[in-house]
């Protein structure tokens, strides 16, 4: 069953300050997505407080309703229908949400055909927009799995879009070439001080995973009013007792690494 309501209608100034031009509006307007959450929900058995024989499926996303134009409308919502059918069987895709549900009740049935009774299992898929500024669209996806063992997995990803594109947005599109070394530094000083580290100590001795004294950059990353927020799952630079690690690089200790002409500029943030 798949459930519809509005949660965000978030346009703005008059259109008459939306002047579009090959780089995008003029620095005046301020354009943002509109959105409606959706939500599909599959049980397989009592699901009862024994925790035994059943499946629950729960699946949360936003689907865009409005974007500037609607090629960029259609790939976002396009990207995201595929990460919510995705499978970590290469071999088996679904086309459905429906056939997400279908394919971990076949799987299950014939556990339960063996077994006769089997701890219960859930798989939830909670995706919502983090944030939209700068034209820039942030998707968030939380992921809980529990399939059985010891521990459930889970974790969090963050999709960064162009709402004129639709094209994924990637830390080289908004930060000029030759970034890395630099932004990492940042990152790596308010990693530092959010753990309440010695800011002189290495990386290496802090505890933490890491390699070469290198403190790493990857795309799960968010864009805010504020600045650019790392997203680091556990296990990715620590054990799970750390929990995951979230790093608000704010705009003013990286303006030097933004360039006038990139994406960051087109609005007022």
């Amino acid at each position: 069953m798949i459930a519809n309501r509005k949660i965000g209608f978030l346009i703005f100034l008059s259109l008459l300050l939306f002047g579009t031009t090959a780089a995008g509006p003029k620095p005046s307007a301020l354009i943002k997505a509109v959105f409606e959450s959706r939500e599909f929900h599959q049980r397989y058995g009592s699901c009862t407080d024994s925790n035994y024989n059943c499946i629950n499926v729960e699946i949360y996303y936003p689907e865009i309703i409005s974007t500037p134009s609607e090629n960029a409308k259609d790939s976002i919502n396009k990207y995201i229908k595929d990460y919510i059918l995705r499978s970590s069987d290469d071999t088996i895709k679904p086309k459905s949400l429906d056939e997400v549900g279908s394919i971990l009740f076949e799987e299950y049935s014939e556990i339960l055909k063996n077994m006769g009774i089997y701890p219960a299992w859930e798989y939830k898929d909670s995706g919502w927009v983090a944030s939209d500024t700068c034209g820039i669209l942030s998707v968030a996806f939380d992921y809980f799995g529990y399939f059985g063992g010891a521990h459930p997995g889970y974790g969090r990803s963050f999709f960064n879009f162009d709402i004129y594109s639709g094209k994924r947005v990637r830390l080289e599109d908004i930060l000029t070439k030759g970034y890395k070394v630099k932004f990492s530094k940042v990152a790596e000083q308010r990693f530092k001080e959010v753990k309440q580290l010695p800011l002189d100590i290495k990386l290496t001795e802090t505890g933490f995973w890491f390699q070469n004294d290198n403190f790493p950059i990857d795309e799960n990353y968010s864009i805010s009013n504020q600045g650019v927020v790392l997203y680091y799952n556990p296990y990715e630079i620590g054990p799970s007792v750390e929990g995951s690690t979230e790093l608000l690089i704010k705009y003013e200790e990286i303006e030097y690494l933004i360039d006038e002409k990139d994406l960051l500029k087109r609005q007022p943030r």
